[in-house]
């Protein structure tokens, strides 16, 4: 690789390094993106693909919702529809305290834009006729849906390609050096020369960091994924539950993805 200087090093091909190149070289700017493996190959590429906002931060929504809006039209700025599914949203309740939880989480992100309501049994069934008759209340959303994450890494790759951005996988960066016009990111004995510097290494951004002697800590938790065979068509909507961070949607080929669950502590 030469030491050809960039306006814009981007450490980091996941869909948060991927889309700050992206838009980035689109608004003129010279960019490289640099990733030990490509672009969305790892936690970006394996996820359960969710856009809700019942599992955002309330202080979050307004990005949650612009994320949304921006996916459900990927055609627009992508160039391609990566399997996006628009479709509304359950949080399902199975007890008293269950309900009153999703009652305050809902009233909390509708301050910040969230159109969420509280939804008696009866409403949920008619929404969803598959659900439990255990079920005692949900909150509801019409703004929710998912992406295939496997799909959206090669939709990236290629709109990256047409705004003209250097692509280097396989390049694992080794460390990064300040100099007079901006940062030399060295990688396997070769040097890429930027005058700024993205990093978005997602749980791994604390070891980048430590390149710049810059010292944050980084908890890694690790969600589980899980993916059905095959089977009918058994829910049209995203379903979660109030008593913790899990998710059900059906693909269009007939596979249940289930993410979420129990979360584990990982490690880098």
């Amino acid at each position: 690789m030469s030491q050809i200087e960039y306006d814009t090093a981007v450490i980091g091909a996941g869909l948060m390094g991927a889309g700050t190149a992206l838009f980035l070289a689109r608004s003129g700017m010279r960019c490289v993106l640099l990733d030990r493996s490509g672009v969305c190959s790892e936690a970006s590429g394996v996820n359960a693909g969710t856009l809700t906002m019942q599992m955002t931060r309330a202080d979050l929504i307004p990005y949650a919702i612009k994320g949304w809006e921006m996916w459900t039209n990927s055609q627009e700025w992508l160039g391609i529809n990566p399997s996006v599914v628009a479709a509304p949203g359950l949080s399902l309740a199975f007890t008293e305290e269950e309900v009153a939880t999703l009652e305050h989480r809902a009233a909390a992100r509708r301050e910040h834009g969230a159109q969420i309501e509280l939804v008696t049994a009866s409403k949920a069934r008619s929404i969803e006729p598959g659900l439990s008759t255990e079920v005692m209340a949900a909150s509801y959303c019409p703004m929710d849906g998912f992406a295939k994450a496997n799909q959206t890494g090669f939709a990236l790759h290629q709109a990256l390609k047409t705004a003209r951005v250097d692509i280097h996988g396989s390049y694992p960066v080794e460390r990064v050096e300040r100099e007079d016009r901006g940062y030399a990111v060295i990688g396997q004995g070769e040097v890429v020369r930027a005058r700024r510097l993205v990093l978005a290494g997602g749980v791994w951004l604390e070891e980048m960091l430590n390149w710049l002697a810059v010292r944050i800590p980084i908890k890694t938790l690790v969600n589980q994924l899980a993916v059905t065979e095959r089977i009918e068509p058994v829910m049209r909507t995203v379903i979660g539950i109030a008593s913790g961070l899990l998710s059900l949607k059906q693909f269009d080929n007939g596979t249940v993805v289930i993410g979420g669950g129990w979360q584990g502590k990982g490690s880098r």
